[in-house]
């Protein structure tokens, strides 16, 4: 067998840590665990300090952004699978994901985004939401919450992303405007 090394430098799975089937492999990039944890440290010291106790996740299809969001879902005990810790600030109240690719018309995600925004909009709840995807995916959310009018001053959400967002366009606005 041969024992050549590997290095990645954008390489985030959290999979390639195992040193057991990955013996030769290295990365200069951290794993998607420490983008989760900023991330998760942002929304329980600025969100909760904002007066909010809750946020909405959305979550892509793909495994960078699946492990991201499955992180986030077990830290905030989505599912009731464990007692919750009592240092969480912040309720994750809901979870959803679209998994389709990219299609001509995007109707998966145009229902998944309808049925996740208006039903937090509607009852004055959540107006939070972490998106973690990959910036593509990102792009296309935005296009299409701007043409459900989710992106307007009347119902001023706050999307939080994960960094693919700049790495893909570096200054992204949700209302559209790149």
């Amino acid at each position: 067998a041969l024992h050549v090394p590997q290095i990645s430098y954008s390489a985030t799975s959290p999979s390639l840590s195992n040193d057991e089937l990955y013996k030769y492999f290295l990365r200069t990039a951290p794993h998607d665990l420490f983008q989760a944890n900023v991330l998760i440290d942002f929304l329980e010291d600025e969100i909760a300090q904002s007066e909010i106790t809750s946020f909405s996740l959305l979550v892509g299809p793909g495994s960078y952004a699946e492990s991201i969001g499955d992180i986030i879902k077990n830290y905030y005990n989505f599912g009731n699978t464990k007692d919750a810790s009592p240092t969480i600030k912040l309720q994750l109240a809901r979870f959803d994901h679209f998994r389709q690719q990219n299609s001509e018309d995007d109707a998966e995600l145009k229902s998944v985004l309808k049925e996740f925004l208006s039903k937090d909009i509607s009852k004055g709840g959540c107006h939070v939401y972490v998106l973690s995807a990959q910036g593509n995916d990102m792009g296309r959310v935005f296009q299409i919450a701007n043409e459900l009018g989710y992106n307007d001053d009347a119902n001023r959400v706050q999307w939080i992303l994960v960094e693919a967002a700049i790495a893909s366009y570096g200054d992204l606005n949700p209302t559209g405007e790149l």
